[in-house]
This record gives structure tokens, sequence and C-alpha cells, in this order.
């Protein structure tokens, strides 16, 4: 979709305006507005991240991007673009006693968390890091149904002012959710689509 002006007022959820949720004070969202003046043939949008690129596709995908077939999942929001996770994993430890919710969200930096759930998971780090062999480290499993999603530790380690540490996985106080940003969504093209929810 390329630029245009629609003088039209409206109220974002997001950087951008493209989240979940349907008008707000009556204002349909900016995708809403875009399909129903027929600019756009599908009401979705996908984001591609990588280290050196990205982009948005507003009104669909880019197959050119796409590494393998999508996999999507049933919402459990109808304000938000949240899914369920079963479990979380680092090395052979899983650290969710239940499926949790998490929001996929391209503005945060991150993989945040409860306060609880990510400390544990960060406890398994009880020796100073070395960057220097990074290959050492286990990696990040998020499963999602009955598929698993992978961040690896050169993705969730970092070398800054010469110290060696995990970067990008938040514990966050009174958090009941899982936020899955950047850092998740830079291995993996993502299809934003309501559909049938």
């Amino acid at each position: 979709l390329d630029a245009f002006f629609i003088p039209t007022p409206y109220l974002f959820d997001g950087a951008l305006g493209l989240g979940l949720g349907g008008a707000v004070d009556g204002v349909p969202t900016i995708m809403e507005d875009l399909n129903r003046l027929g600019l756009i043939e599908d009401n979705s949008f996908s984001i591609f991240l990588n280290d050196k690129i990205g982009k948005l596709e507003i009104g669909g995908v880019d197959t050119s991007l796409n590494a393998s077939k999508f996999a999507y999942y049933p919402l459990n929001s109808d304000t938000q673009w949240s899914i369920s996770v079963e479990n979380i994993q680092l090395g052979n430890q899983k650290y969710l006693v239940s499926a949790m919710s998490a929001v996929i969200d391209a503005k945060f930096p991150g993989l945040a968390g409860p306060w609880d759930i990510v400390n544990n998971i960060l406890s398994y780090f009880t020796k100073p890091l070395d960057c220097t062999y990074i290959a050492q480290y286990p990696v990040l499993k998020i499963q999602v149904g009955q598929d698993f999603y992978y961040i690896h530790p050169s993705q969730y380690m970092s070398n800054s002012l010469g110290r060696c540490i995990i970067s990008g996985i938040i514990p966050v106080s009174g958090l009941d959710h899982f936020v899955f940003g950047n850092l998740f969504m830079r291995n993996y093209y993502t299809h934003f689509s309501a559909g049938d929810k």
C-alpha cells in the first residue's frame, strides 16, 4: 500500500493504530477504514523484522519473505493480539505450570513476562556469562499449540560495555501475561489476521 492521505481523525492503539479491537469511541481503526474504502483486500497486516530490514505489509503478507507456511492460532482477546502459550522452556527446564496469554507487540523491543516466572528463567544463569562462546547456552523455546518457536542465545545475550549480559528478557512486576516483541518477531515473520478470531 502506497502512502496516501485520509482526512479522518484516528484514535491510535499502539504506535501506528494496528491494535485489535474495532472502533474507539465510534471512530473506526485505520485498518477498518482502509478495508471499507477498498484500499486493501485483506483486513490484516504482517511485520517482517531481522537485523537488516523491517517491512510492514498492510493488507496481507509478502510471500517472498516467507521461510515456511504461516501457523495460525486462536486469539484469546477481543482487544489485543493475544494468543495462548502452553510453555516456555530453557534447556530442559519448563517454566509454566499452565497455559498463559502472550500479547504479540511489535513496538516492544524484548520479551517480557510476570516477575516471578521471568526471574525464575533468569536464575538459570548463576555463573558469570561468557559471550566468547555463546553456543554453550540453551535455546529459549516457546510452545504455542503443538508448535515450538526458538530464541537462540546469540539473540538474547549481548556484550555491553565489556560485560556479557542477558538482554531483552524482562521481568515485570504485576504483569499477568507475556509480551512477545521484537526479540520474538525478529525470528518469525508475523501475520496479524483476526479472521474468525
